[in-house]
């Protein structure tokens, strides 16, 4: 049986969520910001401030098999950031997907710690009080990365990240204490999963999922 999972230039669905790819180049795990709905445009996040790279809580890492799933350039749609190789043409990712020279990966940070991030952060809290009902943060996001690199980080038992700015280093540590890195610089993002805040006063009280749906 194949992975359910499928590659639109707008969303990319898997295990039965549908994941945003709106400007996804420009979102990053643990950003901040608004969610646009524009008429004519896909649906994205307007990243406006980011958590601490030393405060995301880093809860798994996924590899992910694509056996079974047809991936066309054209549904890529736009050339892509592959981690430690560079901007490739979407014909040239989705051939590779196939033959398994790459792989999509998801890296998650659970919702609960998240959050607790997020209360620690006046900034990111002013920035969600800002854009009201339209605030979100990012909570999932899918990369594609060589397949030792993810086969590495998936292997890993934690995880943490570091950098500034929009550098974004991912480290994994195996239960024998060995460590594989990747940088996932501006552009690395496939597709990501925005977390809405709920009962936001002083501090956030919970949150829901919100995933892409059609205009």
């Amino acid at each position: 049986m194949g992975t359910d999972a499928a590659v639109r230039d707008d969303h990319f669905r898997f295990d039965g969520v549908d994941y945003f790819r709106g400007h996804a180049a420009a979102v990053q795990l643990g950003d901040v910001g608004e969610r646009r709905n524009p008429a004519g445009s896909h649906r994205h996040l307007e990243v406006l401030a980011a958590l601490p790279r030393e405060t995301l809580p880093i809860d798994r890492v996924t590899r992910i098999d694509l056996h079974g799933v047809t991936v066309r350039g054209g549904d890529i749609a736009a050339d892509v950031t592959v981690a430690e190789v560079g901007l490739l043409g979407a014909s040239t990712v989705a051939r590779q997907l196939r033959d398994k020279t790459l792989c999509m990966v998801k890296v998650e940070a659970s919702a609960g710690a998240l959050i607790a991030a997020a209360n620690d952060c006046p900034d990111v809290l002013a920035t969600l009080r800002r854009a009201g009902t339209a605030g979100r943060l990012v909570h999932q996001v899918f990369v594609i990365l060589e397949m030792g690199t993810a086969h590495d980080l998936a292997q890993a038992t934690r995880w943490s990240v570091s950098g500034a700015d929009r550098d974004f280093v991912l480290t994994g540590i195996a239960a024998d204490g060995r460590r594989s890195a990747v940088t996932l610089g501006s552009g690395a993002t496939f597709a990501y999963l925005l977390l809405n805040p709920t009962g936001l006063g002083k501090r956030i009280a919970g949150a829901t999922s919100d995933i892409w749906s059609p205009p």
